[in-house]
């Protein structure tokens, strides 16, 4: 009898011994799969970590840059004293340094651009930026500084009363913030309109995004009628406003504009 407790005693003992271990070995895979899927997670994490970081120290250094110290002053203005065929107007107050950079770069690359040796002219309209830096990192020809008043119609205006003698043949006349620039370039609908509408001819063209454009036949829509529209259309053209519909943009536009040389005017 006492054999044969010790011997139900040993076996339960040994077979709870072998559960043990059983869950043990059960256990341990389940903790293998977590630490290997932790690790793998800590490692994806350290790598986007650092390449946020790299990326805002970049930022970083740029504002380090930029911005003028409280008791400095935007004392730098280049002059814009002779004409060329083809400018690029850009009004920039505190858009992203790299992202316009690139538009710019993307829009001197479009062939046919290329082939007019665009001249970047920015207006600065904040005055804590530096405006030599900024000429720098934006790779323009031209750099002045303007007071914040109005908005970029007000600098677009600007810089055709003040240089209206010598005007480019065509300019392009753009936020820094612009619409139409992706990863790979300018979007298909803008490189389409510089690539392949734009020529010599050209009078009036609104860069933006057919959904964001209205036809108005001479200055009457269903809105209201805009007599100005007739005029500015005139001006440009120097021809009159013809029926049929001419178009203009709702939002906030970017627009190439060919104004006639010194020698017409």
């Amino acid at each position: 009898m006492c054999f044969l407790f010790h011997y139900c005693l040993s076996r339960r003992l040994i077979m709870k011994t072998r559960s043990i271990r059983s869950s043990f070995k059960h256990l341990s895979k389940q903790y293998f799969i977590i630490m290997t899927c932790f690790i793998i997670a800590l490692i994806n994490l350290v790598i986007y970590f650092n390449k946020w970081r790299s990326e805002l120290k970049y930022t970083n250094k740029h504002a380090t840059l930029l911005y003028f110290k409280s008791n400095e002053i935007n004392t730098y203005n280049d002059l814009i004293l002779t004409s060329n065929s083809f400018d690029i107007v850009i009004s920039y107050y505190s858009e992203d340094v790299d992202y316009v950079a690139q538009y710019i770069r993307d829009l001197r690359n479009t062939v046919k651009l290329r082939k007019l040796h665009p001249r970047v002219i920015v207006y600065n309209k904040n005055s804590k930026i530096n405006n030599q830096v900024l000429k720098i990192l934006l790779d323009a020809d031209i750099i002045q500084f303007l007071p914040n008043l109005g908005r970029e119609g007000a600098t677009y205006l600007y810089h055709i009363i003040e240089h209206y003698q010598i005007l480019a043949n065509h300019t392009i006349f753009s936020q820094a913030g612009v619409e139409g620039l992706t990863d790979k370039g300018l979007a298909d609908w803008y490189s389409d309109r510089l690539e392949n509408q734009f020529n010599s001819s050209v009078g009036y063209m609104p860069l933006v995004h057919p959904s964001m454009i209205v036809t108005i036949d001479c200055g009457t829509h269903f809105t209201g009628n805009f007599p100005r529209l007739v005029q500015i259309w005139a001006l440009v053209e120097q021809t009159l406003c013809p029926p049929g519909g001419q178009a203009r943009c709702t939002e906030e536009i970017t627009t190439l504009l060919y104004l006639p040389s010194s020698s017409n005017k």
